[in-house]
């Protein structure tokens, strides 16, 4: 937007900057690829009902269901996106699929024997706690 000056204020067009980011399908058979991936991102994470698992975000928690995609962007974000969007807005890069965005190598091969992560108290409720 530009600011200061006596004309109306409107909006100016953008372009997205192409970047590179790390993702999978959670599918019932990719279930233990994903829990695995995840643990290996330090995401933090909780099981709903089947087909659903809640992954903590500074955002609060954001549902990762059966068909949509967990991704994980240049500076280690993750969000999950829903197949459509998915399929709309990636496409598939001629990178290895076994190196991540940050360089570091997946860990996507069998189920960590360790629980899902919890997520705090707050993250569950939507209410961040401010730091003091």
């Amino acid at each position: 937007m530009r600011h200061g000056t006596d004309s109306a204020v409107r909006a100016d067009w953008y372009v997205h900057k192409p970047t590179r980011v790390e993702a999978m399908q959670y599918l019932p058979e990719t279930t233990n690829a994903v829990f695995e991936l995840l643990d290996s991102w330090d995401v933090v994470y909780f099981m709903g009902p089947p087909g659903l698992v809640h992954i903590g975000t500074p955002e609060g928690t954001k549902p990762l269901l059966y068909g949509s995609w967990v991704v994980r962007g240049t500076v280690g974000e993750v969000w999950p996106v829903r197949d459509d969007v998915f399929q709309r807005s990636y496409a598939e890069s001629d990178g290895s699929p076994k190196t991540t965005s940050l360089g570091q190598r997946s860990r996507c091969t069998s189920r960590s024997s360790s629980p899902p992560r919890r997520l705090p108290a707050e993250w569950a409720t939507g209410r961040a706690s401010k730091a003091s």
